[in-house]
């Protein structure tokens, strides 16, 4: 959240108040309200995050999917990033481990902001969200194998 709190809030309320999917990135990790956890759809948080968010460990791909069935009984949708261990996706419907993309990692820069990107525009073009998951996993991966945070721009998600 590199924008003022406040901001998010708002736009959170928008969001909801036009039916709309508010999609929050919990990165750098901040303490947020409890209504705005309640709308994420998803929340999108790494193992730090949600370590935080819970009092938890995660010391396994199983310790991440009880955090994430844990944070949504409170979000309508978790993603829980694992890096190379993959994703966890957790909804009312129940949880989901989405394996990672082997690729050689280079740098991690920026590979959150990647795969977030990638997810929320996947959302927005009518993906489901395991779908629009496996597109944030792609662009992760792509990013991991370049320094910094910017891969060569041919590159189309």
């Amino acid at each position: 959240l590199e924008i003022p709190l406040a901001v998010v809030e708002d736009v959170a309320d928008e969001v909801e108040k036009r039916n709309g999917r508010f999609v929050l990135n919990l990165s750098p990790s901040t303490t947020v309200s409890v209504r705005m956890l309640s709308i994420a759809d998803p929340l999108i948080v790494n193992e730090t995050e949600a370590s935080e968010l819970t009092n938890s460990m995660i010391d396994s791909p199983r310790d991440a999917e009880i955090v994430a069935a844990r944070l949504a009984q409170s979000s309508r949708s978790v993603v829980l990033t694992l890096g190379g261990n993959g994703v966890v996706v957790a909804d009312s419907s129940g949880v989901q481990h989405v394996p990672a993309v082997r690729v050689p990692v280079v740098d991690t820069t920026g590979a959150g902001d990647a795969f977030a990107g990638a997810l929320a525009a996947a959302l927005a073009t009518g993906h489901d969200l395991v779908g629009a998951v496996g597109a944030g996993i792609v662009a992760g991966a792509e990013a991991v194998q370049y320094v910094g945070a910017q891969p060569p721009r041919h590159r189309r998600w």
